[in-house]
């Protein structure tokens, strides 16, 4: 009954995959990874994706911190959010919206049920969320760059202290309401 645990089986996987690709070479990662697509099934493979956009978009933000492109980036991502949230709250679907594209993407057909497979989580909704979290995420950390707050500030010790746990809370919240 624990919801927030399924994930975990998936992310292991993903580890694997992510360790065959990066740190073995030749036919011995082709073979590895093949074997594991398969002996995962498509459930998990489907969602894979997912995953490597969160490692990606972590990797375009150390680029952008290396290149200086922190501003431009950020001043782009939030004047397109500001633009398109305007013109929704007006009745307008900006076509390149974050709402125009979660709307797209939720409703492409998915290519587990094309093959005649249960899809349960591995849905084009978790696909669409996904998506739109990772660019919230990217444009997070890039806005997070421009606070100035010096590591010894008793708010940032707060903040850490509380954030250290958050894992936790969100593997056990669930439990405890139940013993609630």
């Amino acid at each position: 009954t624990n919801a927030p645990f399924w994930s975990l089986g998936y992310e292991c996987i993903y580890y694997f995959f992510y360790g065959f690709v990066f740190y073995l070479r030749g036919w011995t990662r082709v073979i590895l990874c093949f074997a594991l697509a398969v002996a995962i099934g498509p459930q998990v493979l489907f969602l894979f994706p997912i995953w490597l956009l969160g490692c990606w978009i972590y990797d375009l933000y150390v680029l952008c911190q290396k290149k200086r492109y922190v501003s431009v980036v950020l001043v782009s991502a939030l004047l397109w959010l500001v633009v398109s949230g305007v013109l929704l709250t007006m009745g307008y679907n900006f076509p390149l919206g974050p709402a125009s594209i979660f709307q797209f993407i939720k409703h492409l057909p998915n290519p587990l049920e094309l093959l005649g497979q249960s899809h349960l989580r591995s849905n084009m909704f978790a696909v669409a969320v996904g998506i739109l979290s990772a660019v919230l995420l990217f444009v997070s950390l890039l806005a997070m760059n421009l606070l100035k707050i010096s590591r010894s500030n008793r708010w940032v010790r707060g903040f850490r202290s509380v954030a250290n746990g958050t894992f936790t809370i969100y593997l056990m919240h669930f439990p405890f309401l139940l013993l609630l």
